[in-house]
């Protein structure tokens, strides 16, 4: 498993689109995870997800340190990120 931190571009019904500051992952979803997803992102104001960059599958039990890989989603000028690691 290759874990990796994905910044939400956009949430479809069935899909979303993580970027990792190199490349963009197009995730499948099932009505669950699309629950979930939902509720994470309006419930926690998180725009950072953990996901298995081999399965493209989403990582739902991995929690979330603030400092994790944010050196490398700063390395992408698309996104700034602040010290807590919230999508600014």
């Amino acid at each position: 498993m290759t874990v990796s931190l994905g910044i939400v571009k956009m949430v479809g019904e069935t899909e979303v689109i993580l970027s990792n500051g190199k490349e963009d992952f197009v995730i499948p979803l099932t009505p669950d995870e699309v629950k979930w997803l939902h509720f994470k992102l309006l419930s926690e104001d998180e725009l950072i997800i953990p996901f298995d960059e081999n399965s493209k599958k989403l990582v739902e039990d991995l929690p979330i340190p603030s400092e994790w890989n944010l050196e490398e989603l700063q390395a992408d000028d698309s996104y700034e990120v602040d010290e807590e690691g919230s999508v600014i």
